[in-house]
């Protein structure tokens, strides 16, 4: 029975031990963490987010009368640095307006953004033999999915 009392008392010592040990290395990991430099990141305060500005987009109405088959139209834009345009004539299959040419990634510098309308963007058809002829077009001036503006261009003879 001493034998088992003098086992048991040795294993109580030697836990007492184990958990002092732990208990003194946690208080000197918690007393390094305490130390750690000030300019640590987590210890810097969040660094304040400017709020986008609301994108917006208009066409220059002056761009929207002109006498030449390859016009050029602009306008200005905020809160993009692209812009795209869709060309649109009036069907003559349905009753309506058919899109005839697009331009996607039109830069905006300065707020400004100017595309000619050449044949990469409004492609020869049997309709536009040499660019766009005298008549009306719809343009489409499109900065993102919710900020678009339509203008009237009308090609004079």
């Amino acid at each position: 029975m001493t034998k088992l009392l003098t086992t048991a008392a040795i294993v109580v010592l030697m836990l007492v031990l184990i958990l002092g040990i732990r208990s003194a290395k946690q208080q000197s990991t918690m007393a390094q963490l305490e130390r750690r430099p000030t300019n640590d990141r987590l210890d810097q305060p969040p660094i304040a987010q400017q709020p986008r500005a609301e994108p917006s987009i208009a066409i220059d109405q002056a761009t929207l009368l002109s006498t030449s088959s390859e016009p050029t139209v602009s306008g200005t834009a905020s809160g993009v640095n692209l812009v795209s345009i869709i060309v649109r004539a009036p069907s003559a299959k349905f009753s309506g307006w058919a899109e005839i040419g697009t331009a996607d990634n039109i830069p905006v510098t300065n707020g400004h953004w100017s595309i000619r309308l050449t044949e990469s963007v409004v492609p020869t058809t049997d309709d536009l033999l040499n660019g766009l002829t005298p008549g009306t077009y719809l343009i489409d001036a499109i900065a993102d999915v919710d900020h678009q503006e339509t203008g009237m261009l009308t090609i004079a003879p």
